[in-house]
């Protein structure tokens, strides 16, 4: 929400998240370590990952490449 109180919506689709959020972050890294790991995924697209914050991003390289070394 703005400082007004009104919905943002970054990504047009009105299906943003606040992604600094420890646990949304904890659902995001943990997703990805569970589709790594159980179904062999070895690659991801994000297509709003602008939306993600780096703290995120970055956490989710780091352990992905616990899994899978580059």
């Amino acid at each position: 929400m703005d400082n007004k109180g009104n919905y943002i919506s970054e990504s047009c689709c009105g299906n943003d998240l606040k992604t600094e959020r420890p646990m949304v972050r904890r659902l995001i890294i943990e997703s990805i370590l569970h589709w790594m790991k159980e179904y062999h995924i070895d690659g991801f697209r994000f297509d709003l990952g602008k939306l993600i914050d780096w703290r995120t991003i970055e956490e989710i390289g780091a352990e992905a490449r616990k899994i899978t070394p580059m």
